[in-house]
């Protein structure tokens, strides 16, 4: 980025840098109503919001829905979780020796 414009201000200077949208926006799909849009690309324009909301939503906009939704790997993404992990306990020995563990590893060097 380059700052291209300078504001002078009486404790010093304020640096800008003049925007341009290059992307269509969710904000100018109000003028397409009664047009038809791809349902993957309005549910990308609507930040992966779920298939219900997305289509109560084309409906209130007059907008129709083309093509089959299919998941997107970023909403996918976003609702991966860790497995479970296993929460039994083992139960403890009752006997002397009767479980036996080991330390297999090595070191290579004397204290």
């Amino acid at each position: 980025m380059t700052f291209d414009q300078v504001f002078e201000r009486a404790t010093g200077y304020f640096l800008g840098i003049k925007m341009v949208q290059q992307a269509r926006d969710i904000t100018q799909l109000n003028l397409d109503a009664g047009k038809a849009i791809n349902i993957n690309r309005y549910h990308e324009l609507l930040r992966h919001v779920g298939i219900e909301a997305l289509k109560n939503t084309a409906n209130k906009m007059d907008l129709k829905l083309t093509g089959k939704f299919i998941k997107c790997e970023d909403c996918a993404l976003s609702k991966v979780r860790q497995k479970n992990l296993n929460k039994d306990l083992v139960p403890r020995a009752t006997k002397k020796g009767e479980r036996l563990f080991m330390d297999i590893s090595s070191i290579k060097y004397e204290s």
